[in-house]
């Protein structure tokens, strides 16, 4: 280690040098699950808020479930608190209305995912998941209030943005200081938890089923301190730090890590390569230009697209569909999650 010195190290090597996946990492980790369980939870919100309960036509001599086009309005006589029942969301032109309000937490979602990139490298990582984790906090809480339907689905569309802007964040931080031969057990591993974060959300579903408004109230009061983890529990990118020039910045946090994963006796002697030069000069940058050239980029891309639309289209399907199954849709929707889990040690198996 004496060579450390006088050695500049890129950042690779510094979270080699200081353990690989350490103790820091792993406290990074396990916060970061906070943001991913609370994205699995919200996920599936909808599939017990928006379920159709009995309901039947207020004109007299109509009993059955079924929408009629001679039908006024309609009765919802019992069982659960839905939106559905609340907003009289079962039948006509107004059930689009319940489906419109699932896919606009993932449009949401998906101008989250797109714009954060951006708002990650003009203000840094930590600083953007501290003001999309408040984002999150406000419009949580907002929809508790809500009383029309129409406010709920821009209210929720904006939530989405938030809330996949801050997991992603989250994610990439703990990405950007995991070695290259742990960054895909840590991205599996973060679909395990966003699979516990469903299955939690269903038994929360189950426990306040006579009230959605509840179950919105349930899923808001874990935000503030997701908001406090996002301040005091996740340091700033050093690669971001490096790539603006703030180097004093990242060989400040390069000793942290150092220190708190017991390499305490090298802490002051970590220096950083400048990369300012390297990340500013245009022949080096990269943006979504570069998913698309060269040819074989452009297949590696159009492959990754269609198989993650597939993949999506069939475990949301499901998701969203687990109210045609028989049976009871907690438990079938809980199962639905619980698959993921075999999957993941499949998947570590597979890869040793």
């Amino acid at each position: 280690m004496e060579s450390l010195n006088t050695q500049e190290l890129n950042v690779d090597q510094v979270i080699a040098v200081t353990g690989g996946f350490g103790s820091m990492q792993m406290v990074m980790l396990l916060y970061n699950c906070l943001f991913v369980v609370y994205c699995g939870i919200q996920s599936v919100a909808p599939v017990y808020s928006g379920m159709t309960p009995t309901f039947y036509c207020s004109l007299p001599n109509f009993t059955s479930s079924t929408c009629n086009s001679s039908c006024p309005s309609y009765v919802y006589p019992n069982e659960f608190g839905t939106m559905v029942a609340e907003f009289d969301l079962a039948c006509g032109l107004r059930s689009w209305l319940n489906s419109i309000y699932d896919s606009s937490y993932w449009v949401g979602y998906l101008l989250g995912v797109v714009i954060s990139g951006y708002l990650f490298d003009i203000f840094g990582r930590k600083r953007s998941i501290i003001y999309l984790s408040a984002g999150q906090v406000i419009f949580a809480f907002v929809m508790i209030f809500l009383n029309n339907i129409y406010l709920l689905i821009i209210n929720r569309l904006i939530f989405g943005f938030f809330i996949s802007g801050a997991s992603l964040g989250a994610c990439l931080i703990v990405l950007e200081y995991a070695p290259s031969n742990r960054i895909a057990i840590v991205s599996q591993f973060v679909q395990v938890v966003f699979a516990f974060g469903e299955m939690f959300g269903m038994l929360s579903g189950y426990m306040f089923k006579m009230d959605w408004r509840m179950i919105y109230v349930v899923l808001a009061l874990p935000t503030p301190f997701i908001l406090l983890a996002s301040i005091f529990l996740f340091p700033e990118s050093c690669r971001w730090l490096l790539a603006v020039g703030r180097q004093a910045e990242a060989e400040k946090i390069a000793r942290e890590l150092a220190i708190r994963n017991g390499y305490k006796d090298i802490a002051s002697k970590l220096h950083l390569l400048d990369t300012k030069e390297l990340s500013t000069n245009v022949s080096l940058r990269y943006t979504w230009k570069n998913l698309f050239w060269p040819l074989n980029v452009l297949l590696l891309s159009i492959s990754s697209f269609i198989t993650w639309f597939a993949c999506s289209i069939v475990y949301y399907g499901l998701t969203y569909g687990v109210q045609s199954l028989t049976g009871s849709i907690y438990v079938n929707a809980f199962l639905l999650a619980l698959v993921e889990f075999p999957a993941f040690f499949i998947y570590i198996l597979g890869n040793k």
